[in-house]
């Protein structure tokens, strides 16, 4: 699985430059006597004035535009409709680390204490940070970093997206299952009523115990004679300015007589959950109840992973609102935490009681019941556990050491996500030597010549 991190952190002894001539280079003007295949750039002779053009792009950089990987204005660059220039979208892989700072930042601010906090540091045995490019399935190159720590938190940029693969693949093995017994399935969407003052913390127990209370009684214990076989269930929340917290439940009903027989289930559950709901004194009118037949898995590609895999998106669409001050009347969790990272300090509230409120939910329940049936072998997947990644073979652009990294964290400039943008600029797209790459990033984030 291209651009997954590694688990096993990195144990090297030491940084040990391949090229002897890393780190020698007087001045700019020995690049030109290296050769066109030992391209170096070393950032403790770069005056702010100095120029380096780059024979793979063409471009001259002048000074400190070199050093942070942009390139000077220019009368050539594309205006838009009002004469401005366009702002060149963000690499994925820069957006990640960059919300990945703002939770740490908002969490920390509002004093909720949880795994994703410490997500993207070092582990505690890792000697060194491993970047790693990997080609992207739209033909870019992005970095993976290994050597890092990982939450498992669907609240947690870095996560979610693992999170939404370990979903969808547990969510296909069930369709599959499904059809290959000859069962049909039903979509029903539960919900309840709720207003600005209605706390999330208080929406969790009260769905959680209602799901619970759902499959036990006499009327389960009649759906399960009549040839119901089990639902699975995931939860999905948003937040609104009018209407606030809105946590609801995707569910997928398993009936042995097809898809027909589903949607009864599953409408006899549906007043099951109303009535529940009444008995803890809250409202979930008939209206807000959905069920429909589903045929092999169309429509329900996306099941339990949409906000899952819309950070990228978020992160995209955040500046936009922040400066023309529409968007959505509901926000999703990374829309939240997109926003709280251009400054929206609401937002940064909704998304730190999300995290608080929602920690340790599991993200998907199948049951052992159901998977007993369907001859399924796999676990539930819990919220903050930590994901299994695999072993990848591209082969390191370079390492960090963990002191440079851990300052990184909450560097104001030079942070991660400079760090990931300026390596594959230099190191990767200039063909520029990782030990002059090295010296740059060390010389920036710690202020001081690293070590002979």
């Amino acid at each position: 699985m291209a651009g997954i991190l590694l688990k096993e952190p990195l144990k090297n002894s030491g940084f040990q430059p391949e090229n002897p001539q890393c780190g020698k280079i007087k001045n700019l003007h020995e690049v030109s006597r290296k050769g066109p295949n030992a391209r170096h750039f070393s950032a403790s002779s770069a005056s702010k004035n100095a120029r380096i053009t780059s024979k793979a792009s063409g471009q001259d950089f002048a000074g400190l535009d070199a050093l942070s990987g942009k390139a000077p204005d220019t009368k050539s660059e594309p205006l838009d409709n009002r004469g401005n220039r366009f702002t060149p979208p963000e690499a994925k892989d820069e957006q990640k680390w960059r919300l990945s700072k703002a939770s740490r930042k908002v969490l920390h601010d509002h004093d909720v204490r949880c795994s994703i906090r410490a997500c993207g540091l070092p582990g505690k045995d890792t000697a060194h940070i491993s970047l790693r490019p990997v080609a992207a399935r739209d033909g870019s190159t992005r970095l993976a970093v290994d050597g890092v720590t990982h939450c498992g938190s669907a609240r947690c940029p870095h996560c979610a997206p693992l999170r939404a693969s370990d979903v969808s693949a547990r969510v296909g093995a069930v369709l599959k299952a499904v059809h290959a017994n000859g069962y049909g399935a039903a979509f029903a969407t539960w919900t309840m009523r709720h207003d600005r003052n209605t706390r999330l913390s208080n929406m969790r127990t009260v769905q959680t115990k209602a799901i619970s209370a759902m499959q036990r009684g006499g009327l389960w214990n009649r759906l399960l004679r009549d040839g119901l076989v089990g639902f699975i269930r995931v939860f999905e929340v948003t937040w609104g300015a009018r209407t606030g917290w809105h946590l609801h439940v995707h569910a997928i009903v398993i009936h042995r007589d097809g898809a027909k027989a589903a949607v009864s289930a599953g409408q006899s559950l549906t007043g099951r959950w109303i009535d529940l709901l009444a008995k803890a004194g809250h409202i979930a009118v008939g209206s807000g109840q959905k069920v429909v037949p589903v045929s092999e898995d169309k429509g329900l590609s996306d099941y339990g992973v949409a906000d899952l895999r819309s950070w990228g998106m978020a992160s995209e669409m955040a500046a936009g609102w922040k400066k023309t001050g529409k968007r959505p009347n509901r926000l999703n969790v990374p829309e939240l935490l997109a926003l709280a990272a251009e400054g929206d300090r609401l937002a940064g509230q909704k998304y730190a009681e999300a995290v608080s409120a929602l920690s340790g939910q599991r993200l998907l329940v199948v049951g052992p019941r159901l998977k007993g049936i369907l001859d399924l072998d796999f676990e539930d997947i819990a919220d903050e556990q930590e994901p299994e990644l695999e072993a990848q073979d591209e082969k390191p652009v370079g390492l960090l050491p963990v002191a440079v990294w851990k300052r990184a964290a909450n560097h104001p400039v030079f942070d991660h996500a400079w760090i990931i943008r300026i390596t594959k600029k230099l190191a990767i797209t200039e063909g520029i030597e990782w030990c002059d790459v090295y010296r740059l990033i060390w010389e920036r984030i710690m202020q001081r010549s690293p070590p002979d």
